[in-house]
């Protein structure tokens, strides 16, 4: 951890002196190269954030999440589906454990790990009507690469993003901002080095369809409704109050934000899902690797009061 923390206040340090080095930079070790044609998915590890509450923690790692469905096109395991929790740091045995259980091979898949902190600086007002200096804030991220079971890292991405002060999460169309968009950046460009068969495209080189972005309920937040409504308005601020409500009053643990690859089967913005009777659904994780490797697809849709069963052709 120390190590960690050191070499995030090195990465800080020359960043914020170059004003936020341009793109992400990229270090590639010789046994990248001989791996990367061969992976099949990426295990997220937990962020180590230098900074916010336990609560912006959480936010981030759901994100963090979140981008990593859709940039290694539904072939990820998520951390929490490896055992992760607060208080609790990883051992090798549980993330190739988790791994396994997730139905992947561990010979065959990376681990992303993300440390992240924030520096500050002061830049000269751009406005003519304005004078003296306003404040960014530098958002500085390294991503560490390595084989599931294995210490040595084999690659790194390090990139920066500025931010203005108390700017949100997200922009007015959505787009991310700060902390979430420097993250992206250095997945997807982690991605594209380390593990290029994952990018999200067709045999036929059009782009493949998205994997769907649903809100899940924690295991932890329990059947409680306050707990449950908790919980959602923690991860998602970005629900509506008619979403947050739904989720957290259903029973259910996912509702459809955007369906994505699930709209063909005619799931839709606003469905409840649950998995059919004597079946299990464990997290939005393992239904995007399904969706990734074209497997029979059956859901429980719960809409305006009705429940429909929707599945998919094969």
């Amino acid at each position: 951890m120390v190590q960690a923390m050191g070499l995030r206040l090195a990465t800080a340090a020359l960043c914020a002196t170059v004003a936020g080095c341009v793109g992400p930079q990229v270090n590639v070790e010789s046994e990248a190269s001989a791996v990367a044609g061969g992976v099949t998915a990426i295990a997220g590890l937990p962020n180590d954030l230098a900074y916010g509450t336990p609560a912006e923690q959480r936010r981030a790692q759901r994100r963090t999440d979140d981008a990593l469905l859709v940039l290694a096109g539904g072939h990820a395991v998520l951390s929490g589906e490896l055992g992760a929790r607060e208080g609790h740091e990883l051992a090798d045995k549980e993330i190739v454990d988790g791994v396994r259980a997730a139905g992947q091979d561990p010979e065959h898949v990376l681990t992303f790990a993300i440390m992240a902190s924030r520096a500050r600086r002061f830049v000269a007002n751009g406005s003519g009507f304005e004078l003296g200096r306003r404040l960014v804030l530098d958002y500085i991220v390294r991503l560490e690469v390595r084989r599931v079971g294995h210490a040595d890292v084999i690659g790194t991405v390090d990139t920066v993003v500025a931010g203005n002060p108390n700017e949100g999460e997200v922009g007015a169309r959505g787009e991310s901002l700060g902390l979430q968009k420097a993250i992206e950046e250095a997945i997807a460009k982690a991605v594209r080095t380390f593990a290029p068969r994952l990018a999200a495209r067709a045999a036929s080189g059009r782009a493949a369809p998205e994997p769907p972005m649903i809100a899940e309920v924690p295991v932890g937040a329990g059947a409680a409704t306050v707990a449950r409504l908790q919980a959602v308005q923690e991860l998602y601020p970005e629900l509506s109050i008619e979403q947050v409500q739904a989720l957290a009053t259903s029973g259910e643990r996912f509702l459809v934000v955007r369906p994505g690859a699930l709209a063909p089967i005619g799931v839709a913005a606003g469905d409840l899902l649950a998995p059919p009777f004597g079946q299990e659904l464990t997290s939005r994780a393992a239904l995007a690797r399904l969706l990734a490797g074209g497997g029979p697809v059956k859901l429980v849709v719960q809409r305006a009061g009705q429940r429909y069963l929707l599945a998919s052709a094969n």
